[in-house]
């Protein structure tokens, strides 16, 4: 898999995973959970992206697709990809994450993503999930 600058892999070790905390607790922006033997990978958007990663790997409030696939492949196959962080000047808010995270869904063969949806939506706040078309 090629290499990235914002990438964090050995996820099943804890002594990395603890490492990554100081570079992501607290930070927003849009990642991706990539499987390094076929590329397939789930998109996302976080408020604060180390909290998140631990979610994804305690399997709470995760993809069920994206938890299926680590059961299958194994933690150790997948990196965790920062795709673009939200300034900390900026105020964030789940419609600016949620506009993002759909632009960069877009980029993508939506057939080679764990993600259910194309498009999303944020109304009030609060992300609502879209059937596409």
């Amino acid at each position: 898999m090629e290499s990235y600058e914002n990438s964090f892999n050995k996820l099943d070790d804890i002594a990395y995973l603890k490492s990554y905390r100081s570079y992501l607790k607290d930070r927003s922006g849009i990642y991706s959970v990539v499987i390094e033997t076929n590329g397939k990978q789930y998109i996302a958007s976080a408020k604060d992206l180390y909290l998140r990663l631990v979610e994804h790997i305690a399997g709470k409030k995760s993809n069920k697709a994206l938890q299926l696939a680590i059961e299958k492949y194994g933690l150790n196959n997948f990196t965790f990809l920062i795709l673009e962080y939200i300034s900390k000047d900026s105020p964030v808010n789940n419609k600016l994450l949620t506009e993002l995270e759909t632009e960069y869904i877009a980029k993508f063969d939506f057939y080679n993503l764990y993600n259910f949806k194309e498009f999303l939506l944020a109304c009030w706040d609060i992300n609502i999930r879209m059937q596409p078309y």
